[in-house]
């Protein structure tokens, strides 16, 4: 990670991107990593580490995640900036 990347972990659980979660599967953001602008702009739409959020719809590269009562459409690059594990 170069000086421009920041992260946010919690290295509690073995994670993977939010890109290969399920339709329909429920997981914990664990992990948020990329430039500051990044970071922040995922911050505002609510995928910050703890959160909790379930893949409702993928089409194509992009998914569709429900955080709280909020649907967010994510390209492949976001995607894959979010690191999460299964809620159990």
């Amino acid at each position: 990670m170069n000086r421009d990347e920041i992260s946010w972990t919690d290295q509690s659980a073995p994670s993977m991107p939010l890109a290969l979660a399920g339709v329909g599967e429920r997981v914990r953001i664990v992990d948020v990593s990329g430039q500051r602008t990044t970071t922040k702009r995922l911050e505002s739409m609510g995928l910050r580490v703890g959160v909790e959020c379930e893949i409702v719809q993928r089409q194509g590269n992009g998914v569709v995640v429900q955080v709280e009562n909020t649907r967010l459409a994510l390209g492949t690059g976001l995607l894959h900036r979010v690191r999460v594990d299964h809620v159990r």
